[in-house]
């Protein structure tokens, strides 16, 4: 059976980058997409508070509520030889002074990384519990009190981390996955999505026909659609989708994520095991680390063109990345192993700020020729 805590498993099982050219080559493509973006656009190196604040096994989940940013963390020990307990969730804001110090999240614990979303004036928190890691709990934060109310366990059942949330369409929508369905009811790893009104009524989970993944999604609002990437089933790719605006709507069918136009002959796939998905000023933006390494990559789409991957510098990640629109643009965490004797005990989160080209921007009027 799958071991989803362990995604590294896959190295060593001759996958392969095929988009790695020498490092000139690989900026002149970058140079050639839509716009061209730039890697100086984003911080040179992650900021972080000094001390325990921000370590964390699990890492950290980003999200932002009129304008201010917050993180909700995991504690920081993961490992036996410093006592485990890693499960104790903890929040920050980023303020002009930096994050504020990480404030405990009483009664609330998770198995893994939480998932963020504001909505409704609220930030809404969706996690696994540390006792059962198929169950999803909601709660919400009022950035007025700075208080969460824990809601209720939903009926939806999850695997590998808690479904993606985000708001769209007036309604928090969730974008999961099943693992292997022992009654054989679902395909394995069926992905699902549901919703949930400002009033906090639920639809129950439908299955996103197509859609399969042994890893968390991530989702975005974009160009008047939700947005959806996630790993291909078991496989080491990246496949993405969308749906529009409306009641009873269906999700596109599951495409590869290849550089270059839509329209253009199919190139290399993008490889990543849990992509991250955000927009801002006009773009698409897509972090990812691949199944052999922990450097972080990055494209955005335009409505018509993949941006060749260009990897962030020297920039890494242990964990899936998490991103969100914030700051100048985007604010991306990642995370740094702390290890003893080879053990990992806690992860350090940094953060990095990708610092958005002012607008307007002109977008592609058709799909065939790429606005320069």
């Amino acid at each position: 059976m799958f071991n989803v805590r362990f995604p590294a498993a896959l190295i060593g099982l001759g996958l392969t980058l095929p988009w790695v050219t020498p490092e000139p080559a690989r900026y002149a493509l970058f140079a050639q997409a839509p716009r061209s973006l730039l890697v100086s656009n984003w911080s040179p190196s992650p900021t972080t508070t000094p001390g325990l604040d921000h370590e964390a096994y699990l890492g950290g989940e980003l999200a932002t509520l009129n304008g201010t940013t917050y993180m909700v963390r995991s504690d920081r020990c993961g490992a036996w030889s410093c006592s485990g307990g890693f499960q104790y969730l903890y929040w920050s804001k980023l303020t002009p002074a930096g994050w504020t110090p990480g404030t405990w999240i009483p009664n609330q614990s998770s198995a893994r990384r939480v998932s963020l979303a504001a909505f409704n004036g609220f930030l809404y928190m969706v996690r696994t519990d540390a006792s059962d890691e198929g169950a999803v709990w909601l709660s919400k934060f009022n950035p007025d009190t700075e208080d969460w109310e824990l809601k209720s366990m939903l009926s939806y059942r999850t695997f590998a981390g808690p479904p993606a949330i985000a708001a769209f369409d007036n309604k928090l929508h969730f974008v999961g996955t099943t693992g292997e369905d022992p009654d054989e009811i679902m395909a394995p790893y069926q992905m699902w999505t549901a919703t949930m009104t400002a009033g906090e009524a639920f639809t129950p989970a439908r299955p996103m026909l197509g859609h399969t993944s042994a890893s968390r999604p991530s989702i975005a609002v974009y160009d008047n659609k939700l947005y959806v990437a996630h790993r291909a089933g078991e496989t080491g790719e990246i496949q993405y989708g969308y749906r529009q605006a409306g009641s009873n709507v269906s999700w596109t069918p599951p495409k590869y994520i290849r550089s270059g136009p839509l329209t253009a002959p199919a190139g290399p796939r993008f490889r990543s095991l849990e992509p991250a998905f955000a927009s801002v000023e006009g773009y698409l933006h897509l972090l990812f680390r691949t199944p052999e390494s922990n450097y972080v990559w990055w494209s955005y789409f335009d409505t018509c063109t993949w941006a060749t991957p260009v990897s962030l510098g020297t920039q890494q990640t242990t964990t899936g990345p998490s991103l969100t629109q914030g700051g100048n643009g985007l604010l991306l965490a990642t995370t740094a192993d702390v290890t003893w004797n080879n053990i990992v005990e806690t992860r350090r989160i940094g953060v990095l700020q990708f610092t958005a080209p002012s607008a307007p921007i002109t977008l592609p009027k058709g799909c065939g020729v790429v606005a320069q």
